[in-house]
């Protein structure tokens, strides 16, 4: 599935097989170059999962709200604050990323796959039931 990826980024490959669900992702390295871990990211207890192609513009700052409400991360990496996102907001985290991305959200407890996306500055996203 992500060999028809690889021009999108050389710098790494990652995928989360997970019940119901695949997500695969090759990395450009923009956000955090020196990052060990590769995309899907997940939440603490890996029970949401998500990948994202784009850059999100607020993740700091949404990371410091998220870190003191008591989620933790693994990289610095902006994509990593979706999964702690979606699990205050539900489908309404995109409304919360500031930026150009394509993001796919998988929760595994509820057999959900979330797409979103940003266009053209217009927010657009969608739960589907597995």
């Amino acid at each position: 599935m992500t060999a028809t990826l690889v021009h999108r980024g050389p710098d790494g490959v990652g995928h989360a097989l997970r019940e119901g669900c695949c997500l695969g992702f090759h990395r450009l390295a923009i956000v955090d170059p020196g990052a060990t871990r590769i995309p899907p990211f997940a939440n603490e207890d890996e029970s949401v999962w998500t990948a994202c192609n784009g850059e999100i513009y607020n993740a700091a700052e949404l990371r410091e709200g998220l870190e003191a409400r008591g989620h933790r991360f693994r990289t610095g990496v902006d994509t990593e604050v979706i999964p702690h996102l979606y699990e205050e907001h539900g489908c309404d985290f995109v409304r919360h990323l500031d930026g150009m991305f394509a993001v796919a959200v998988w929760d595994e407890r509820r057999g959900r796959l979330v797409l979103g996306r940003d266009r053209a500055g217009w927010i657009r996203s969608g739960c589907v039931a597995t």
